[in-house]
């Protein structure tokens, strides 16, 4: 790891010589050499990271020059040497990048120092000259800084150079930092300068890393030849001193601490005295160093040391919530499962049994600081030595005996002053056992009560009273009256309240709620006094019977935790208030509980640790969990203890965890909110142009502002991240889809990604906002989405509709013109037929009625022709009667026959079919016309 840096979006970036990484608290994306990309990186040694004040973020490599990064376009851009260019770079290995406060851009490389104008693409080289004292020291540059005062600082291979601009002429002056009367091999180190760090509390002292040891350099902005070095280096006989040498990198922490990188360790100098706190590798220690090479270090905006290594990167949450947690893996700790807690004797420290690792002890300092490590003790018990490291109940009484109660060895009892003060095994106690004085081998359960007796809870066999003035154990199966058997359920938990003064007993169980009793000590018996159980129906009942640990606080109330939620008894009316999961506890299963100086209420889960704040009638609740750096989230129940100084300690599977509740601050740092991907049908969207030649992304989805859709597109997934490092997997999210989602959505860092199908066209907003762990939200981010309408219904084709409803209205006209003209003509047409009709109608009766008039006539000459014919007066005249009868009567035929089409026209004529002879008819026809023959 060579260098970190982390951007003003909230990105970190390392530096590494396999490429350059990307880091967004979850994921690493990786840019290296690639042989097809010709706008990426040309050389995966990265080995300087740089941020101008444009915000560009810059590269510089072995072999290939520097590059600036396009954002927009996720490209870089090279800078490197041109053989045939004398303004090119001078040389392709860069080792330092800066920009100046008037925006000059300098370069460092093993050939010299260059100043370079982005927007010409010029660089103007400063190189060693031998013959020359005011030219560079050395051409191998690794380091340039500017201090408040506009001077420029430029770290080589051998010396400190201060570039000097007067009367338009440019030089270097040179500074030997080696202390007076060092030269030879010695002196070179001195001078080997790799990195410049100016100070942020004093605008003249700058801090310089050198192969020898860490430099604080005091300079003049009046007096350019005055230098004043102090030197904190390594020394072999000084545990106090640096780790090493060999000083790579170097960061202020405060005024008069700062963090130095070694070749053996970080180290944390106290620049007032000279003093360096360590902090190594240890392959028993999961939380220190993975190596001991530290090659750089960065510090991030929520106040992350991020160490880079030769060998990966480690962080230090600086910010961390003061919980210090004690594991079993930790070194020389042997805590394991801690199952009870109990101060020891005049703030000495804190005893702590465990469920089969014994007892252990954590010494406290003199200001009651508890300490590793922990000291771990044995019972060689003469009965049920395998139970003895079982330890269920832990009380040291006014007296200094230590009582321990086990699960299947009785009590063990020892006195605090003859524990020795190194781990081993213990042989001087008293036990007692159930054969002996105790009810009962299995001990859940101790109290001392205000009088001095010592109170035992047993699993079934009820409750035993130790008289510290006898030496006697009484034994108690049930109250008085039997109202209540002890045997039916276990007594696990035992607290005492003072009411007026009286002590008052309280027992909980396991499956039995809770019991207040009044100890009688005249008549040696127990009085049940009052009986809690849960009951689902009644309001104000205990919440659950099974009892986990017991509060009396500073106001005299009793809290009660059980495996369902936390309660507190209003003594007046005995009800019971509830506190769950849905009133923001972090788990229902309440374990143990305590009080701090400011009356918050703590309570250890099994999910992590709850703060109960109370404020008049508001309560407000804050969660920890092991992210903040507790030993675990499951804890034991009843195994609590406050310390004497006021430091809470809570003991479960994986160890303690000690805090003192005023240094757990809440976190005042919102997270920096992004936008990392846009996917269609769940495929990322590349910047360009997609296979069907559409381009959604001109650029990155972190730059853009605007994404246009088409209605096709009908999954669409954004992909988000809150840059904030502390405990990223604590973060919470938000989002919405204004115009589509009726209220925000919210979500954990494991589901960072919000899906979206078959959003209908129109313009929507895209807005997501996190959290960081201690619930304070930072403003949203928002990208507007156009989703276009189908294309029947664009403009285009509803221009088209329209075009074509026109058309159909005309249609629809010319078609209703042409029918009303249509029928217009048939009714003139049945007109003139009617007329037409009439007039043939009128014809037809006019010849029927003249066919009338002539056939009357027809018939009178026909009747006299018939009787001539029958006394024919001679041939000839017989002849013409015959012809004249002939005509008469063809000519009364056709009378007859125009009558029949009269007939017709009624309806009244029928065909009748009957025979004829066609030669008499053509005879018939051409005598008719025999005399006009002539």
């Amino acid at each position: 790891m060579n260098d970190i840096l982390e951007d003003h979006y909230g990105f970190l970036w390392m530096a590494t010589w396999s490429g350059l990484a990307k880091y967004d608290g979850y994921s690493v994306k990786m840019y290296r050499q690639q042989p097809d990309n010709a706008n990426g990186l040309k050389s995966n040694k990265v080995t300087q990271l740089f941020e101008d004040s444009q915000g560009n973020l810059w590269a510089g490599t072995n072999y290939t020059g520097f590059y600036r990064y396009n954002r927009e376009l996720d490209v870089f851009e090279q800078y490197c040497r041109d053989p045939e260019d004398m303004n090119s770079l001078s040389n392709d290995n860069v080792w330092a990048i800066f920009e100046d406060s008037e925006g000059t851009f300098w370069v460092g490389t093993e050939r010299g120092l260059n100043r370079f104008r982005p927007e010409t693409g010029q660089f103007v080289h400063y190189m060693n000259n031998p013959a020359d004292s005011r030219s560079l020291s050395h051409d191998f540059v690794y380091t340039i800084a500017q201090t408040p005062d506009g001077s420029l600082w430029v770290g080589t291979e051998e010396g400190l150079n201060r570039l000097v601009r007067k009367d338009g002429e440019e030089y270097f002056i040179r500074y030997n930092l080696a202390p007076e009367g060092v030269s030879g091999d010695l002196f070179l180190p001195h001078n080997f300068i790799y990195r410049i760090i100016p100070s942020r509390f004093d605008p003249h002292v700058f801090w310089a890393c050198t192969s020898i040891g860490l430099k604080r350099v005091r300079f003049s902005s009046d007096d350019p030849a005055f230098i004043e070095v102090k030197f904190y280096g390594h020394a072999a006989d000084d545990l106090h001193s640096l780790s090493h040498p060999f000083v790579p990198d170097a960061l202020e922490e405060d005024a008069s601490h700062v963090w130095v990188a070694t070749y053996n360790g970080l180290n944390l100098l106290d620049t007032k005295s000279g003093s360096s706190r360590h902090f190594t590798y240890s392959k028993n220690d999961p939380g220190s160093l993975s190596n001991n090479v530290v090659m750089c270090l960065s510090k991030d905006r929520t106040g992350n040391l991020w160490i880079g290594m030769d060998k990966g990167v480690n962080k230090l949450n600086l910010n961390a919530k003061a919980f210090l947690s004690i594991r079993p893996d930790m070194g020389g700790s042997t805590c394991n499962n801690v199952t009870c807690l109990a101060p020891a004797s005049g703030n000495t420290g804190l005893w702590a049994g465990s469920r089969g690792g014994g007892l252990n002890f954590l010494p406290a300092d003199e200001e009651g600081k508890l300490n590793n490590p922990v000291r771990n003790y044995r019972f060689a018990a003469p009965k049920m030595p395998e139970l003895a490291g079982f330890i269920s109940g832990l009380l040291v009484d006014r007296d200094g005996w230590l009582w321990i109660a086990t699960d299947g060895a009785g009590v063990i009892r020892v006195k605090e002053s003859g524990i020795p003060q190194q781990s081993g095994t213990l042989r001087s106690f008293q036990q007692y056992t159930k054969n002996d004085r105790l009810s009962d081998d299995y001990v859940m359960s101790l109290l001392q009560s205000v009088t001095g007796d010592i109170w035992l809870g047993y699993w079934d066999k009820g409750l035993d009273r130790y008289d510290p003035a006898t030496g006697t154990f009484h034994h108690y199966l049930a109250t008085r009256g039997l109202s209540l058997n002890f045997q039916d359920f276990p007594v696990v938990h035992i607290t005492e309240t003072l009411e007026k003064g009286q002590p008052f007993l309280w027992i909980g169980t396991r499956g039995g709620g809770v019991y207040k009793l009044k100890f009688d000590e005249e008549h040696n018996a127990l009085d049940l006094l009052q009986r809690f159980r849960s009951d689902g129906t009644e309001e104000g009942s205990l919440s659950n019977n099974f009892i986990n640990g017991f509060l009396a606080d500073r106001q005299g109330r009793l809290w009660v935790g059980t495996d369902s939620g936390l309660n507190l008894l209003d003594s007046k009316t005995g009800k019971f208030t509830s506190y769950f999961e849905r009133d923001g506890l972090a788990n229902g299963i309440v374990q143990s509980i305590l009080e701090d100086n400011e009356s918050n209420i703590w309570v250890s889960t099994q999910q992590g640790i709850s703060c109960l704040h109370f404020a008049g009638d508001t309560m407000t609740v804050k969660n920890f969990d092991a992210f903040d750096g507790l030993q675990d989230n499951f804890f034991n129940d009843d195994a609590a203890a406050t310390t004497a100084v006021g430091h809470l300690v809570f003991g479960g599977v994986n160890g303690l965890s000690i805090f003192r509740p005023e240094e757990i601050r809440p976190d005042t740092i919102p997270p920096k909110i992004a936008i990392t991907d846009f996917r269609l049908f769940n495929r990322s969207v590349p910047i360009g142009k997609l296979e069907d030649g559409r381009v959604i992304l001109s650029k990155s989805i972190s730059e853009t502002k605007k994404l246009e859709l088409a209605y096709s597109d009908q999954v669409v997934s954004f992909e988000f991240t809150g840059l904030h490092f502390g405990e990223p997997k604590k973060i919470q999210y938000a989002y919405q889809l204004e115009g589509f989602d009726p209220d925000w959505v919210y979500t954990g860092a494991s589901q960072r990604i919000a899906h979206y199908t078959n959003l209908p066209y129109d313009d929507f907003v895209f807005k997501v906002k996190a959290s960081n762990g201690d619930g304070l939200w930072s403003e949203p981010v928002e990208l507007r989405l156009c989703v276009s309408p189908p294309f029947w219904l664009t403009g285009w084709a509803y221009a088209l509709y329209g075009l074509l409803a026109a058309f159909l209205v005309y249609v629809a006209l010319r078609v209703t013109r042409l029918r009303a003209e249509f029928r217009h003509n048939l009714e003139l047409e049945r007109v003139e037929r009617e007329k037409l009709e009439e007039v043939n109608r009128l014809k037809l009766q006019f010849f029927t009625n003249i066919s009338h008039e002539l056939r009357t006539p027809l018939t009178l000459i026909i009747s006299p022709l018939e009787q001539l014919l029958q006394n024919p007066a001679d041939r000839k005249a017989h002849r013409l009667f015959t012809r004249m009868h002939f005509n008469a009567n063809r000519l009364l035929t056709m009378i007859n026959q125009l009558l029949d089409i009269r007939k017709n026209e009624a309806g009244l004529l029928k065909l009748h079919v009957s025979e004829g002879d066609m030669v008499d008819f053509a005879r018939e026809i051409t005598t008719s016309f025999k005399n006009l023959a002539r």
